[in-house]
């Protein structure tokens, strides 16, 4: 009937059969097709009342006024959905396309206003930025992944996180405690990396106004020795640590932000493969003693890893014995 597709196995005393197909068949405005499903009858020739699909001067967006056919687009201000990026790409922030309006500080209390109606919270630098470039602007976490490629471009690094080409610097205590705890651990490495890819998914899965800035985790109650563990350990991962409550049920909660990671090497492989080092039949030759940290009594597969800190990090942990 439409002339959409040929329908079988259909009585011969039966005529004008529908396939159910939309219509599609031009509108009198020249500009939309019918959407009735296949019909025989005359399509609608009533006013055509759907958007106008012609695009905007100022934007990709359509009109979306009520369809005029044979008159100009009115100009008006277009409040079409759109996502926009930071200039490095790495934030997305939905806002309304607002092309056509003139944007003034004094007049940001309307924009805001339409932005709450389409159920869309923008903070007010976002949306200054946008009206200004076109863009929101980055934030700290942009810039230290922006500095962290460069370093890696010019050590010729590709695909690798600058971070994970370090080998931490462990102290004598924690190393102590992988070859004398060595469950206990790997126990917390696993429970720290899992709090991070957490903290990295939920922020991955979620749009600007569900992001959260950090993420917390607290750890039952366990000895001095265990605690100390923690706060050393973390400070690896670039974790926030803080002890509560007093003896025996004091505890330690960590924060987890933006900074977090796993580091390249963790404390049980480094013991692992320096434990395999020692064990070979190759004598292992003697730091130097005093002065600046060797690497010469480094095993061969984290010589190359360990580089000194140029900004000596304050050790927190001397803060924290007051606490325990």
């Amino acid at each position: 009937m439409g002339g959409h597709k040929v329908r079988y196995n259909v009585p011969c005393h039966l005529t004008d059969i529908s396939c159910g197909e939309p219509c599609k068949r031009p509108l009198p405005c020249d500009m939309h097709l019918c959407e009735r499903p296949c019909h025989k009858d005359a399509c609608d020739t009533s006013k055509c009342e759907k958007p106008c699909k012609i695009k905007r001067e100022l934007c990709d967006h359509t009109c979306a006024a009520k369809c005029h056919p044979g008159t100009e687009c009115p100009k008006t201000v277009c409040f079409a959905r759109m996502t926009v990026t930071c200039p490095c790409q790495r934030r997305k922030v939905t806002i309304l396309c607002f092309k056509g309006a003139t944007f003034s500080p004094s007049d940001s209390k309307k924009f805001m206003t339409k932005l709450r109606s389409a159920n869309l919270i923008i903070v007010h630098a976002d949306l200054a930025e946008y009206m200004k470039t076109g863009s929101v602007p980055c934030e700290e976490a942009c810039f230290v992944e922006e500095r962290n490629r460069k370093l890696a471009e010019g050590l010729g690094l590709v695909n690798v996180a600058v971070d994970n080409i370090v080998a931490p610097n462990y102290s004598d205590f924690l190393k102590e405690q992988a070859r004398s705890n060595k469950s206990f651990v790997v126990e917390i490495e696993e429970q720290l990396e899992v709090v991070i890819m957490k903290y990295k998914r939920r922020n991955e899965t979620s749009d600007s106004l569900n992001k959260v800035s950090c993420i917390y985790h607290d750890f039952k109650p366990m000895n001095k020795d265990k605690r100390r563990l923690i706060h050393e350990l973390a400070e690896h991962y670039k974790i926030t640590t803080q002890s509560f409550d007093p003896e025996p049920q004091r505890n330690v909660q960590i924060r987890v932000d933006y900074q977090s990671l796993v580091p390249g090497v963790k404390l049980s492989q480094y013991m692992l493969v320096k434990r395999s080092f020692v064990g070979s039949s190759k004598p292992v030759p003697k730091p130097v003693s005093g002065g600046s940290r060797s690497t010469a009594g480094e095993p061969p597969q984290l010589r190359s890893l360990v580089l000194e800190d140029p900004k000596k990090v304050a050790d927190s942990w001397e803060e924290m014995c007051d606490e325990e």
